[in-house]
Parts: C-alpha cells; structure tokens; sequence
C-alpha cells in the first residue's frame, strides 16, 4: 500500500472484530496473556524495518486481538504527524469511507466539533473517548449526528501516538458498533501503554520511506503563512 495521501479517505474509523478474529460481543473478555502478546507484536513489529503502511496494518492485527473494535471497514483510522508543527501528513485505514480527505481535513481544522486529534494529543493521558468529552451525549458532536449515527458507528476511542519524549508522531481511532459495550478503563490504559511502540514504529517506518524512496525535487510539498501571509 502507497503511504501517501488517496483520493478518496476516510473519517468512518475502524474494525478488526474480536479475538481471533471473533465479532465484538457484548461480553467480550481479553485476557491479559493475550494484551500482552499483542504488545510484544507491536514491539517486535516497531522494529522490523517496517515502512508506515506495513507496520500499521500489522498493529492494526495485533490491536484487533487486544482491544476488540469493528465496524464495516477496514482497520483503524491512522493518522501521521510532523512531530514539530503536528500537522497531518498522512493518513492510513478505514477504505470504504464516504468522505473523501478534504472534507475530513476540514472537519479536523476548521469544524467546531470535539474529539479532534489535537484534543488528544493535549490530553495528559494522550487517550479519551467521544463518550467522555460528551459526558455520555455524542448526539453533542456534529461528526456523530451527520456521519457516525448514520453510519451505524457508536463508539469512538482516540489515542495520542506520543514517543517517550512527548513527541507526536501520530493518532489512531477505534470504533465499535451500536449495542456493543463502551471502551473501559483498562482498554484506555492498555492503549496509552501501547501508544509509545506505535509512535516509534511510525517514526522508523519514516525513516525507512525516506531511505527506500525519498522526495525528490518536484515532490508535493506544503507552506504554512500566517496571517500577514
């Protein structure tokens, strides 16, 4: 898969099912060996020489057996950062969604809505759920009412991918499907404690993209101006 930007993109976040593969029950239980395993996979897989799109859709594997998320797409929601302006560069999963990427750029920098990337990575625990920032309302969130409800997505977890230094090099989303349980608190801790082998695994896999294809000259690049321009 092209780690770059596609035409069409997504904002309908993520599936994966159970463990094993097992839909999302409301009686899902995961077991701390197999929390742990999964762990272990991030681990060894941020470490692999992997580029992005490779490890990621290895983590989104292993995730899927540790903190069951599903709906009717294809993996979680990623996004990659420049750690120094965290500004979205990239953005990985989800094929399938009707929103093409300028309409969900716009939401994330110009919609007043919550449970937007930048709320997360403010967030001291780097984790939070729509269910929390709308204090058991997501009907509050445009993004729910006009999108997620319509499309039969009732739960949302959005993690900080944060390095050991605070440094953000991305943000995933997880999402379950209406009458399935809420995240808990022990799927939030699970992720905050996974979140740093994933930001390392995004910022290795940069690496290895930029030794195995790096810009060139005519390479699409961005300015940012300020008001004054």
């Amino acid at each position: 898969k092209s780690w770059a930007p596609r035409e069409r993109r997504v904002c309908r976040r993520a599936v994966g099912g159970g463990p094993e593969g097992q839909p999302v029950g409301q009686n899902c239980f995961v077991s701390g060996y197999a929390k742990e395993r999964a762990h272990e996979r991030i681990r060894a897989a941020s470490r692999a020489g992997l580029d992005v799109a490779s490890f990621l859709e290895e983590a989104s594997s292993a995730l899927a057996s540790a903190v069951p998320n599903e709906n009717h797409l294809n993996g979680p929601y990623w996004y990659a950062l420049d750690p120094e302006s965290r500004l979205i560069t990239s953005d990985y999963g989800g094929e399938g969604c009707e929103l093409d990427t300028a309409t969900v750029m716009r939401w994330e920098y110009l919609e007043d809505d919550v449970n937007k990337y930048l709320d997360v990575l403010s967030h001291p625990r780097g984790v939070q759920t729509l269910h929390e920032v709308t204090a058991g309302s997501p009907e509050r969130s445009r993004i729910y009412r006009e999108y997620m409800e319509v499309e039969g997505i009732a739960q949302e977890m959005l993690v900080a991918l944060r390095g050991k230094k605070g440094d953000a090099w991305g943000t995933v989303r997880l999402n379950r499907l209406p009458g399935q349980p809420e995240f808990d608190a022990d799927e939030l801790a699970y992720m905050a404690a996974v979140a740093p082998d994933l930001a390392e695994g995004i910022r290795r896999g940069l690496l290895v993209g930029e030794a195995t294809d790096p810009d060139h000259p005519d390479a699409l690049g961005l300015i940012i101006l300020d008001a004054d321009g």
